[in-house]
């Protein structure tokens, strides 16, 4: 089997298997050898004529990748890659992976240690995946270094789960100590008339925080919600701290719908001192981030993206119904979330004001969340025939930009062998009737990934720059936008002689 050494007079501490056309010494060498310091064998993987790692071809060759390693004794693997991530690990999912060593369930090589890692090669069109090279670099070095510790670990150091009226009295007075603290709920559900609060939670540093059950799996005799609610309107009202949140609109709007609204529906007067007491000192972290990593690139938003390498993959599954998630589970869940709000500002704020972003965040951003909070509770006046009026000239233009791509020279080519494949399969199963090429026509469904996927992929041969879940080459916007930027850049082609 074709391979490599980055290193001809060590013996391989490891192995990793990346896509045939980043199978180059060198940058192999830089990007993971040499930042673990050790000797590495490298093997490309197989793909078909069409770019793509079928989970069937994936079967049938992986097994004798890992004897090929495990003859040299050759345990822990690197994979650059998803699909074949996913088939040695036997996960559905790659991404929340980075940075864990994963068991090996291919038989016979279970023995084996597994590690996903990002292609070099996609840092051309996102810096940001070297965050993921170093997420599975770390992971490597310590499991090769005898002390590897998965993520999240130990990141609690000190909490206090509240469960009854009493407790939580003392718990809200004790937060009145600290001048900044992060904030999280948890919700039953998403939409304004179900985001009911279970639990609160507060952090005053990364591990160090209290969480409050409200009302989830306690028996109605020990509790009292309206109670409660009271309790935490009035530690609001009267709290002087700055409180953190990540993405403060949805927790606000939950706090103020629970906590302050009398008549949920029509308690106008409420809701507005409500936005006042809880507008009056506030950091959102969504915001933060977006505004220390808003580039050219792809930047994730999402508190467990940004928090990952800090808590890891703490995500339940089941969040979106929390009535099957257990007390404690919840209420650590909510905790973390409080923890990592503070990581996230920790690691973001100082960025933000270095790249000159403060002074928008304070005058523009931060003013707005009052306002998209208000339009949340109350809705937004529309004018509905400016609405229809703008949706049928977005449906003309929408149909003039199809009806120019179908003219294309390439797409009638590619519609023009689509009918021929068609003619061709229907004829091979008649066996005394003959249908014409005229009987059959073909056509491009801009929606169809299928169909996309074929003319871009199949038909145009353009690179694979991003899969789906699947593993499928990418359809969406974010990919039409890389593919053509990527041939711009390659060919050094304008904008306007495209």
């Amino acid at each position: 089997m074709k391979h490599l050494y980055t290193d001809a007079d060590k013996f391989p501490q490891a192995a990793i298997l990346i896509k045939g056309v980043a199978f180059k010494y060198t940058e192999i060498k830089k990007h993971y050898a040499d930042p673990l310091n050790v000797c590495l064998k490298a093997m490309p993987l197989e793909y078909n004529s069409a770019n793509k790692a079928p989970a069937k071809m994936i079967k049938e060759v992986l097994p004798a990748i890992l004897a090929n390693l495990d003859a040299e004794n050759i345990t822990t693997v690197i994979i650059a890659d998803s699909a074949y991530f996913k088939a040695a690990t036997r996960q559905s999912k790659a991404e929340p992976h980075y940075g864990y060593k994963m068991p090996c369930t291919v038989a016979g090589f279970e023995h084996m240690s597994v590690f996903l890692t990002g292609n070099y090669q996609g840092l051309f069109y996102n810096p940001r995946i070297q965050e993921k090279i170093d997420l599975s670099l770390s992971a490597i070095a310590g499991h090769l270094g005898g002390n590897y510790q998965q993520l999240g670990q130990n990141i609690i150091k000190k909490v206090s789960y509240v469960h009854t009226i009493a407790d939580i009295g003392d718990a809200l007075a004790s937060l009145k100590q600290y001048p900044m603290l992060t904030c999280d709920v948890e919700t039953y559900g998403l939409s304004i008339d179900k985001s009911r609060i279970a639990t609160i939670g507060f952090a005053w540093n990364e591990h160090e925080g209290l969480v409050i059950n409200l009302n989830h799996k306690i028996p109605r005799s020990d509790f009292d919600k309206q109670i409660v609610s009271n309790m935490l309107r009035d530690y609001f009202m009267t709290s002087n701290a700055t409180h953190i949140y990540h993405n403060a609109t949805f927790d606000i709007r939950c706090i103020i719908y629970d906590f302050f609204m009398k008549e949920v529906n029509d308690d106008f007067v409420s809701m507005v001192d409500a936005l006042d007491v809880m507008y009056k000192k506030v950091h959102d972290t969504k915001l933060i981030t977006y505004l220390a990593t808003n580039n050219t690139a792809e930047n994730k938003l999402s508190l467990k993206d940004n928090a990952f390498e800090f808590a890891g993959n703490y995500a339940q599954e089941d969040i979106k119904d929390i009535t099957l998630i257990s007390k404690e589970d919840l209420l650590e869940y909510n905790l973390v979330d409080c923890l990592s709000t503070w990581y996230v500002y920790n690691r973001y704020y100082d960025k933000m004001v270095d790249d000159s972003q403060l002074d928008i965040y304070k005058s523009i951003f931060i003013p707005s969340l009052k306002n998209i909070t208000q339009m949340e509770l109350t809705g937004m006046p529309m004018d509905m025939l400016t609405i229809e009026n703008v949706s049928n000239d977005l449906e003309l233009i929408m149909q003039h930009s199809t009806n120019k791509l179908l003219k294309e020279e390439l797409v009638e080519d590619y519609l023009w062998l689509e009918q021929k494949k068609a003619f061709i399969k229907k004829n091979a199963l008649l066996k005394t009737k003959f249908k014409p090429l005229d009987d059959f026509t073909s056509s491009l469904n801009t929606n169809s990934p299928l169909q996309l996927s074929q003319l871009l992929y199949g038909f145009l041969g353009l690179p694979v720059l991003d899969t789906t879940d699947t593993g499928q080459p990418a359809t969406g916007k974010k990919t039409i936008i890389k593919l053509y930027n990527s041939i711009i850049n390659e060919y050094d082609i304008k904008e306007d002689e495209l």
